[in-house]
C-alpha cells in the first residue's frame, strides 16, 4: 500500500472509536500518512491513588478502496508503546477480536516507583506525627516545654500541605493517600500543638494576693 518513498499508492481510510465519538480519516494516495489523535475513555477511580487503576478499549479498523460498495479490510501491524511519566500502561488484544478490526483492551495504573514514594511519603509523616505526640507526651507528664516545640509543631503542620501536594501525580484532596496517613497527621498535630498550648498556659506564674505574703506561685 506504499511506495518505497512511504507514500500511499491507494486511498486509506481509518475508523476509531473514541471517547469524542468515532472518527473517520482519510489518507489520500500519493500522501504520506499523517498523526492521528484519539481520546480513549478510561473507567476508574482517581481518588483510589496511588493503587488506582483504569481501564479502557481502543477499536480501531483500517480499510482500502471499495469494491463493490464494500470497504476491503486491509491487514495492519499495531506497535503499542506507553510513554506517560508516571504510569505504567498495559496493553492486550481482545480475547475474542473482530477479524475485520483491531480491538485492544488498555490498563492503565500508577508506576511502580509513584507508589514507593507515596508509600515512603506517608510512613515519614506518620514518623514526624510520632515524634510530634512524643513530644507533647513528655511534657504531660511533667517534663519542661521548650519554647522551640512550638515553631517545630507549626512548621511541620504547615509543610504537610507542602509535602501533600508534592507528590507525582497528586489528585485533588481526598484520595485514598490522605485518608491513610494526611488528614489523620494534620488532626493529631493540631491536636497536640493545642495541648502543649494549654499546657504551657496553665503552668504560666500567677499573681497572688498581697494578704497572702507572695507574689508568685511556683510552676506546676
Amino acid at each position: 500500500m506504499r511506495t518505497p518513498r512511504g507514500e500511499l499508492n491507494e486511498d486509506v481510510h481509518v475508523f476509531i472509536s473514541s471517547s469524542t465519538g468515532g472518527i473517520d480519516r482519510p489518507f489520500l494516495k500519493g500522501e504520506l500518512p499523517s498523526p492521528l489523535d484519539a481520546t480513549i475513555e478510561l473507567n476508574g477511580m482517581i481518588s483510589d491513588f496511588p493503587w488506582d487503576h483504569h481501564t479502557g478499549a481502543l477499536n480501531m479498523q483500517v480499510v482500502g478502496p471499495k469494491v463493490n460498495g464494500v470497504w476491503q479490510t486491509i491487514p495492519t501491524k499495531v506497535t503499542f508503546v506507553g510513554l506517560l511519566a508516571g504510569v505504567a500502561i498495559d496493553a492486550n488484544f481482545a480475547k475474542d477480536p473482530d477479524p475485520n478490526a483491531i480491538d485492544i483492551k488498555l490498563g492503565v495504573s500508577r508506576s511502580t516507583i509513584v507508589k514507593t514514594v507515596v508509600i515512603f511519603s506517608m510512613i515519614l509523616l506518620w514518623i514526624l506525627t510520632a515524634t510530634v505526640v512524643s513530644m507533647v507526651v513528655a511534657v504531660l507528664v511533667g517534663n519542661r516545654i521548650e519554647m522551640v516545640m512550638f515553631p517545630f509543631i507549626g512548621t511541620i503542620l504547615f509543610s504537610m500541605v507542602a509535602f501533600r501536594n508534592a507528590l507525582p501525580g497528586a489528585p485533588p484532596i481526598g484520595a485514598l493517600s490522605d485518608y491513610m496517613a494526611f488528614f489523620w497527621g494534620y488532626a493529631i498535630c493540631v491536636l497536640a500543638l493545642l495541648a502543649l498550648t494549654i499546657t504551657w498556659l496553665r503552668r504560666l506564674p500567677r499573681k497572688r494576693r498581697a494578704d497572702d505574703g507572695e507574689e508568685e506561685s511556683p510552676p506546676r
